[in-house]
């Protein structure tokens, strides 16, 4: 009688495991299937001394689908902040501490970044400003804006240098 008390408890177990795990495997594919399908890009720490994470591909992609978070800040159309923070080497503007999001953030561009290097990696969809005054290739500001709505990567450079990058939704220098 205790054998079969055993093998009774032991199947329960077995089949009450299996029946929980299969609720929560529905639950949990369906949340990653979600987060699957909007690229984003999250950057944690000093971004101007490495710029090279301008140039991946899964950068634009956070861009162009209007998922950027730096440093735990969403950069956001929605923001409802209206203060200036700094957090490493990032200014954040428009920037809402209930939300933790910001309009925009500058970032001073330390290491070597070329105009050449974002040329190869933004290609067409890379745009020069127009400008009063003409100015040599590779200098100026350019930008990419993947959607009229969206953001924008705005890349000012100095002799075929990049110096400073703004990313967000109110427009160069906002």
């Amino acid at each position: 009688m205790n054998k079969i008390a055993k093998t009774f408890v032991a199947g329960s177990i077995v089949l009450g495991t299996a029946l929980g795990v299969s609720v929560s495997n529905v639950d949990v594919s369906q949340n990653e299937t979600q987060a699957a399908t909007t690229p984003y890009y999250h950057y944690d720490g000093y971004a101007g001394n490495n710029p090279s994470f301008l140039l991946n591909g899964q950068f634009k992609n956070g861009v162009k689908y209007n998922n950027v978070t730096f440093n735990g800040v969403k950069i956001s159309s929605k923001t409802t902040g209206n203060t200036t923070i700094k957090k490493y080497d990032q200014a954040f503007s428009g920037y809402s501490k209930k939300h933790k999001t910001a309009s925009n953030v500058n970032i001073p561009i330390t290491r070597n970044l070329t105009y050449s290097q974002v040329k190869k990696a933004y290609g067409s969809e890379l745009h020069k400003m127009k400008e009063p005054e003409k100015k040599s290739k590779g200098s100026g500001v350019y930008y990419y804006k993947p959607s009229q709505e969206g953001a924008a990567v705005y890349f000012e450079m100095t002799n075929s240098k990049v110096t400073e990058v703004n990313i967000g939704y109110g427009g160069y220098g906002a």
